[in-house]
């Protein structure tokens, strides 16, 4: 299921000790992408969200917006079928990315 599904709630779920790359990682290997292509996924996501300075930065070191661009990112982990988005931008100034 987590294959098709791509969630962003309200509430940030990252890990706030780990790094941006941590997390991303995390979440890519329990949506099932294959580490081979693991890291290609990553810095493409954080390419098209603006995170890719922030790759070793702790979460916990992130100001709220960017907190909330790595929620939305790991949504979109795995080119999911299906996204559920509850209020996304909250807390963000505006969204610098397109698909």
């Amino acid at each position: 299921m987590t294959k098709f599904v791509g969630y962003c709630g309200q509430e940030n779920h990252s890990f706030l000790e780990n790094t941006v790359y941590e997390n991303l990682c995390f979440f890519a290997l329990m949506k099932g992408i294959e580490r081979h292509s693991l890291d290609m996924e990553i810095d493409l996501l954080m390419d098209k969200f603006k995170l890719s300075d922030f790759k070793n930065i702790l979460v916990s070191k992130l100001n709220e917006g960017n907190k909330r661009k790595l929620t939305i990112a790991i949504a979109f982990l795995n080119n999911p079928k299906i996204l559920i988005l509850d209020e996304p931008t909250s807390g963000m100034n505006i969204i610098l990315f397109l698909f």
